[in-house]
């Protein structure tokens, strides 16, 4: 069984994912009403990610609180465990990539 590396804010990310040909196959309304309800499902979508994005942020605060309690780490030793993290982690902690970087990404995939 191999390790996932993947923080929980990336997990949802690979299971949000859809196929690409799934999404070309798409129909796309062709009437401007079609396409307002489109663009508001959009932006109702893009809120709810945040919303979910902060709220994975701030359980992950809580949880790395009550380890740090449990451990009696000091708060010196906290800096230089954020520290380390954020030097060797492939994102920093809370970090939710801009729209413009996850379609450069999505689309060096192909």
């Amino acid at each position: 069984m191999g390790t996932n590396n993947r923080g929980p804010k990336e997990q949802v990310r690979a299971t949000l994912a859809l196929p690409l040909d799934e999404v070309l196959a798409w129909r796309l309304p062709v009437k401007p009403e079609g396409s307002k309800k489109l663009l508001e499902l959009l932006h109702q979508s893009r809120d709810e990610w945040k919303r979910a994005g902060e709220k994975i942020e701030a359980d992950e605060d809580q949880l790395n609180d009550a380890v740090y309690k449990l451990y009696g780490v000091t708060s010196d030793e906290r800096k230089v465990i954020q520290d380390f993290l954020a030097r060797y982690s492939s994102h920093p902690v809370g970090y939710i990539p801009r729209e413009e970087e996850v379609e450069e990404n999505d689309l060096a995939s192909d």
